[in-house]
């Protein structure tokens, strides 16, 4: 089981309140509403290097993590994703 940690975000009331309402709207945790936004901005961010199969370090240390491993994490699909296998 995946170990689970918190982190915080300063927001306004108005912010907090449009979270919630958006995690209401779609019978969700706003945990899973914030992950599914975040999976739509990674998309969005990435979206050529996502189309060519392109992968980069986006951390070095203290141990390396590629574009890839983070598309992952989200549940993007990655075009060299056969080739990582």
């Amino acid at each position: 089981m995946t170990t689970k940690k918190g982190f915080f975000a300063r927001l306004d009331d108005d912010q907090i309140s449009a979270l919630s309402l958006i995690a209401n709207y779609r019978g969700e945790t706003r945990e899973k509403s914030i992950l599914a936004a975040f999976k739509l901005l990674a998309e969005k961010t990435f979206s050529e290097e996502i189309q060519a199969g392109i992968d980069f370090p986006m951390q070095k240390l203290p141990y390396q993590i590629n574009l890839y491993d983070v598309l992952k994490t989200l549940g993007i699909s990655h075009s060299n994703e056969n080739e990582k296998k």
